[in-house]
């Protein structure tokens, strides 16, 4: 059995935490060697891109942050910018760095865990850290708010509010003129 809690489709680590390979003879610098930092699938656009040196469009790949200085460098000291995931039932989680925070979401209560001494998400932190989750949750709410992780212009998100952004208010959601059917 495997030490990661979920499985495929749902917020946990079981859900979404794959191994990832990738085969370049004529780009990997030290093949064979491994690498153990987050990066999420929508990471692929803008690594293609940097690899091609060519320039996304300010409303393309808003979260997805090349991770091609790993691949050519294994000294590259690569950060990833809060990642977020979603559920197959709504739910939303942000990691950053080894913290990650389960947001509410209908009978799901906030959730903190420090990935870096609990990968399996047995021990809930929310309680010890409660100015932590504030951070967190300040960054989730932000990131949707500006429909974008990385830099750049602030992009409106395809949909009106929608329940799922428990954490967010109707309100602050339309004030802040994120609901593109205004």
């Amino acid at each position: 059995s495997h030490i990661f809690r979920g499985g495929k489709r749902d917020i946990w680590e079981g859900g979404h935490r794959v191994p990832f390979l990738v085969r370049w003879p004529a780009g990997i610098a030290e093949p064979g060697r491994s690498w153990d930092g987050p990066i999420g699938q929508v990471d692929l656009l803008a690594t293609f891109v940097d690899l091609l040196d060519v320039t996304l469009p300010a409303d393309a790949g808003e979260d997805s942050q090349s991770f091609l200085p790993v691949l050519i460098d294994p000294t590259a000291d690569h950060q990833r910018l809060p990642l977020i995931n979603h559920s197959m039932d709504g739910g939303f989680a942000i990691t950053t760095g080894n913290w990650k925070l389960v947001l509410p979401h209908r009978s799901q209560a906030t959730e903190l865990y420090d990935l870096s001494t609990d990968p399996g998400e047995t021990r809930d932190l929310a309680e010890r850290h409660p100015q932590r989750v504030v951070q967190l949750q300040e960054q989730a709410t932000d990131i949707v708010l500006n429909g974008r992780t990385t830099p750049g212009p602030v992009q409106a998100n395809d949909t009106g509010y929608w329940e799922d952004l428990a954490w967010i208010s109707k309100d602050t959601y339309i004030l802040t003129g994120r609901d593109c059917r205004r």
